[in-house]
């Protein structure tokens, strides 16, 4: 069994553990992406977030892995000792849960979030359906300026989460 969240149906977490949704956008203009996070414990409240706007290294998976080192960071900055990584950039889980990093350009990156993830007791990777990432999603694609969990909740962040809630 999978430990975390699904869509429409409610997964066991143990106590503890924080389940982590990253997401990457890349913007059609200029030379910058937006990487969005969302925290939540194991009943399913938000913790942390984040929208943030960063250098574009590319797409795909390349827009989703810092996307993912992102969440990771913010795990390493909360102290938290166990965490779910979710990202729905199938390839990318699986280049993570393969412990692989020296491929193309998205290597270093992969790297870096290995390294993240060692400090961690567990850390499991799980691949998502885009509307699993909903909220991460969102927060990727509206990084107009850096948002973080230490200021109050943006109201439409906040509607996103609540809807997101409802469905398990």
């Amino acid at each position: 069994m999978r430990m975390g969240l699904s869509c429409g149906t409610k997964a066991i977490i143990p106590p503890g553990v924080i389940k982590i949704n990253c997401d990457g956008a890349v913007f059609e203009q200029g030379n910058e992406m937006g990487v969005g996070i969302i925290a939540r414990n194991e009943a399913g409240v938000c913790v942390a977030w984040s929208s943030n706007r960063i250098p574009k290294p590319g797409e795909g998976e390349l827009a989703e892995a810092p996307a993912v080192r992102h969440g990771l960071e913010v795990a390493l900055q909360y102290g938290w000792p166990s965490i779910i990584i979710e990202s729905d950039c199938a390839n990318l889980v699986s280049k993570l849960k393969s412990l692989q990093s020296g491929f193309l350009i998205v290597g270093p990156i992969v790297s870096d979030s290995l390294y993240f993830a060692s400090k961690f007791r567990p850390c499991s990777f799980c691949y998502v359906s885009r509307l699993c990432n909903a909220v991460a999603h969102a927060l990727a694609k509206s990084a107009i300026a850096s948002l973080d969990g230490s200021s109050n909740m943006p109201a439409w962040i906040a509607n996103l989460v609540l809807a997101d809630i409802s469905t398990l």
